[in-house]
């Protein structure tokens, strides 16, 4: 292989990596048609809200319609045991938090490592996808993409690490509420 070929290989793998932030738009459209508090579940198979299924996570995501306010930020922290979330990032510019209970240890699952956390979510601009993670760390996340129809979210999720993928799993989220940071507080 070439020294060019090597080079744009890579540039390639780090804009994959980095969740071709191109095409993704943080502040448009249907924000608040999103927004939401959702019972959220990650499986390795068939899932169901009534329990049976391979589910390997299940907790709650709440997505806002804004970035959180540093009320909510402060509100977050000081509910939530030091050490025990990931994001070191500007608090600011989060736009939802999570809370996670891992069912099953292993199945190269990223989510539910952290029991919770300030979360990111964007909207495809080409699609009605929408994109949220719930996992990050500076080498890794666990990235979901899928679509909202009504009040129920269907999508795939996969750990992605510094030049490594997990398998997809399939995520499942319903809303149950109107966004409320108090369902990310264990």
């Amino acid at each position: 292989m070439r020294a060019g070929a090597i080079g744009i290989t890579f540039v390639c793998a780090m804009i994959t990596f980095a969740g071709c932030s191109w095409q993704w738009e943080c502040g448009t459209g249907r924000r608040s048609i999103i927004a939401g508090s959702y019972q959220v579940m990650v499986c390795g198979g068939s899932c169901s809200f009534e329990g049976s299924g391979d589910i390997i996570v299940k907790g709650f995501l709440v997505l806002l319609d804004q970035p959180m306010s540093h009320e909510q930020s402060e509100y977050l922290l000081t509910h939530w045991d030091p050490g025990t979330y990931l994001t070191s990032q500007n608090y600011s510019k989060q736009t939802g938090c999570f809370v996670l209970d891992k069912k099953q240890q292993g199945r190269d699952c990223f989510a539910g490592i952290v029991s919770h956390d300030f979360t990111l979510w964007c909207e495809n601009q080409f699609s009605d996808a929408i994109k949220f993670l719930l996992y990050r760390s500076p080498d890794g996340s666990y990235q979901v993409v899928g679509n909202l129809t009504g009040d129920l979210f269907q999508g795939e999720g996969q750990s992605l690490h510094s030049f490594w993928s997990g398998p997809r799993h399939r995520v499942m989220a319903r809303r149950i509420s109107a966004p409320d940071i108090h369902l990310c507080v264990p």
